[in-house]
């Protein structure tokens, strides 16, 4: 098994997410907040927090990440949600009826001021069908207390995820998952402590990169276990980027939460998130993540066709063949076939 040498400080974080059903219903008992699901990273979830709507994703193996396609999966009905918010853009079908409240939603593309007038309409309709809401009386002053625990929190995860690249012993990434994880099941107030602790024992290690190892990024849907990774890498592939749906990509936002403009930042910032291929078309997708890969040190984009939705395995093509122009190298497998076809690959470099 792969060092983790922090694993001990992961542990308690492993086990708060097998009992987030009742951390989840405590934290609603505590503060009567509204706890919606979501099975994308795609909503403002600071402008839902000002109004006390909580949005977050259940954690991977309750299935909440299909969800888009197939409606509630019945492990998510555990008193914990009080709706599920489902995205419904072209291609999607209707969600399937469940014991709690599903509410569509259709995400726009584009980016800018345009998509973020979009934007500021799915927000209203989802307040008004959850709390009762309008987002014309959004509390400014709430909205910057509330950005700021969400900021800290995308730092926190940022500076893990970068001290981590630096030092791979430190943590596995079956364990470096986890907090992934954590970090977007429960709200800031609840996980920020744990998360925190983390990074301060991250920052306390020296460096330790391998510079013999090469490094990817690697493209799949919702990894259920960090061990496959774990496996790439002692294969001899630093992964450093992600392009996966519970991975580093759900926290490259940050915004300045002491903004008298906040709420207008924050949905200039949504729009030039990447989001999952069913939100977003692939030239943008494409124009957002990927053009400037080589720019960051990465070469090598590893594709693990088979953990991939329909929307991934549409717009793979097309990846790969822009990625070959821009002089960055596919490797096309499947989580059975993938540190083969990386030693093929390793013996051509």
């Amino acid at each position: 098994m792969k060092s983790s040498e922090l694993a001990h400080l992961v542990e308690p974080i492993r086990e708060m997410i097998d009992q987030y059903s009742v951390i989840l219903n405590g934290f609603r008992e505590e503060t009567g907040a509204f706890i919606a699901c979501t099975s994308v990273d795609a909503l403002p979830v600071e402008i839902a927090a000002s109004f006390n709507l909580y949005i977050g994703t259940p954690p991977v193996n309750t299935g909440a990440r299909g969800a888009c396609r197939s409606g509630v999966p019945e492990s998510l009905i555990h008193g914990c949600y009080d709706a599920f918010l489902a995205p419904r853009n072209e291609g999607l079908e209707e969600p399937g009826t469940a014991a709690i409240p599903v509410i569509p939603f259709t995400f726009p593309g584009g980016f800018g001021e345009e998509a973020g007038v979009a934007i500021h309409a799915v927000m209203d309709d989802i307040l008004q069908k959850t709390v009762g809401a309008c987002i014309k009386d959004i509390d400014v002053g709430r909205l910057q207390a509330v950005a700021g625990e969400y900021d800290n929190v995308r730092r926190v995860m940022r500076g893990i995820a970068a001290k981590r690249g630096e030092t791979p012993r430190i943590l596995s990434n079956r364990d470096l998952l986890v907090l992934f994880e954590a970090a977007i099941i429960f709200p800031p107030s609840v996980i920020l402590k744990h998360l925190s602790a983390v990074r301060d024992a991250c920052n306390a290690y020296g460096e330790g990169h391998d510079t013999a190892m090469t490094p990817v990024m690697v493209y799949s849907g919702p990894i259920t276990d960090g061990a496959l990774l774990d496996d790439i890498e002692e294969s001899g592939f630093l992964v450093v980027e992600d392009d996966h749906c519970n991975g580093r990509r759900q926290f490259d936002i940050s915004v300045n939460p002491l903004s008298d403009y906040i709420y207008y930042e924050i949905l200039d910032a949504y729009t030039y998130k990447p989001l999952c291929p069913s939100l977003r078309i692939k030239e943008e997708r494409f124009e957002l993540l990927y053009k400037l890969l080589r720019n960051y040190g990465v070469e090598t984009v590893v594709f693990l066709e088979d953990l991939c939705c329909p929307f991934r395995k549409i717009e793979m093509e097309y990846l790969r063949v822009r990625l070959m122009r821009i002089g960055v190298d596919p490797v096309m497998a499947s989580s059975g076939t993938v540190l083969d076809a990386l030693e093929r690959y390793k013996a051509l470099l």
